[in-house]
């Protein structure tokens, strides 16, 4: 009779090897600065959910991307919430005269941050152009070292990717950082009728050390209102 093949002794299986890989430069940089905030920041999130049904007709006509409203409406919102856009030194708070804003861009090996300096003070236009201008040279690797350096606070946006929400970390010596999620039509109620309206949401984490909830929510509350009301990020008024 035959063996059957059940009955044959099993074969060795050859060993399992670990593959180890050294971190690249980007990834040992964030792996320093990721663990200083969680040794040195105590953080708090909170999440808003934004209607951006205006913002999407908008772009029918107006080529600006997500990011380049949520950072306007982030900076201009500032002037009415300073402690938002400061640091924390031993026991002072430095609040900053200007925002210069981070703004993480995706390339093939992690995360670069370049910075829109003195957003508060630039069009929509002129925020969309740099984001892009950035996002394009990043693939390249083409950021200089200081436009990556000592941003205020930082936008970031998980959203492309297709995340509803995260809890986006907070790089010291900023205050605050504020996440995108994806924008997707959700139903909603609307004058007691349920309705289909373009949905995102927006996750403010802030160093909660000097920054108490109120003033947070309030801050966040302020932002969702103006992406809500897009004229207003549309119109730049003297401040």
């Amino acid at each position: 009779l035959k063996d059957h093949p059940a009955a044959r002794p099993e074969e060795a299986q050859p060993e399992l090897q670990s593959t180890v890989t050294p971190l690249g430069d980007l990834q040992r940089v964030m792996s320093q600065r990721m663990t200083a905030s969680h040794q040195t920041i105590v953080q708090a999130t909170t999440v808003a959910d934004v209607d951006m049904t205006e913002i999407v007709r908008l772009r029918e006509r107006i080529p600006a991307s997500f990011t380049a409203f949520v950072v306007k409406a982030a900076a201009t919102s500032v002037s009415d919430f300073p402690l938002m856009n400061a640091k924390l030194e031993k026991d002072e708070i430095l609040l900053y005269p200007y925002v210069d804003m981070g703004v993480a861009v995706a390339c093939d090996d992690g995360l670069l941050v370049p910075v829109v300096r003195h957003a508060e003070s630039k069009s929509l236009a002129q925020i969309h152009h740099e984001i892009k201008e950035y996002s394009d040279r990043a693939q390249n690797r083409a950021i200089s070292v200081e436009e990556l350096r000592d941003p205020t606070m930082t936008v970031t946006n998980s959203g492309v990717f297709g995340s509803l929400l995260f809890t986006p970390i907070i790089v010291t010596p900023q205050a605050a950082t504020l996440g995108m999620g994806k924008v997707a039509p959700t139903p909603v109620v609307r004058d007691g009728k349920i309705v289909v309206r373009e949905i995102m949401y927006l996750c403010l984490s802030y160093d909660h050390r000097f920054l108490d909830g109120a003033t947070a929510v309030r801050y966040l509350q302020n932002v969702k209102a103006a992406l809500e009301d897009p004229i207003s990020l549309l119109w730049d008024e003297e401040r």
